[in-house]
C-alpha cells in the first residue's frame, strides 16, 4: 500500500511540475490536516499554524513548479519543509533585549 501511495504522489508531482492545479489540490487535500496538526503541535497556536501551513503550500507550489530537481518522497519533503518553516518562525520571533536592558538585568542580581 505504501508503494501505491508513493507512485500516486509521483504522478501528482509530475502533473504539478507542469502547472496542474487540480493535482496540487489533491496533494493539498491529502496532506493539509496532518501538516496543520504537525505545525500547531510545535508552535502551540492555531492562528500561527494556519499562517505557516498556508506559507508551506505556497512554497511547495513554487518549489515543485520551478525547481529542476525532483522530489523523491513527497511526504518526507512536506514535513521537512514544515519543520524548516517552524524553525524560521522561531528564529524571526525570538525575543531579544536591547544591550542596555540586558546589562541592567544581569547587573541587578549583583546588588543584593
Amino acid at each position: 500500500m505504501k508503494l501505491s501511495r508513493r507512485i500516486e504522489d509521483q504522478i501528482l508531482l509530475l502533473k504539478i511540475k507542469h502547472g496542474d492545479q487540480e493535482a496540487f489540490a489533491i496533494i493539498y487535500d491529502k496532506y493539509v490536516d496532518a501538516l496543520f496538526r504537525f505545525v500547531v503541535f510545535r508552535v502551540r497556536s492555531e492562528e500561527i499554524a494556519q499562517d505557516i501551513t498556508s506559507e508551506l503550500f505556497l512554497k511547495i507550489w513554487q518549489h515543485i513548479t520551478t525547481s529542476p530537481t525532483n522530489v523523491e518522497n513527497l511526504r518526507a519533503f512536506l514535513y521537512q519543509m514544515a519543520r524548516n518553516l517552524v524553525a524560521d518562525h522561531y528564529r524571526t520571533t525570538q525575543e531579544t533585549l536591547p544591550l542596555e536592558e540586558a546589562i541592567e538585568v544581569e547587573g541587578s542580581g549583583a546588588k543584593d
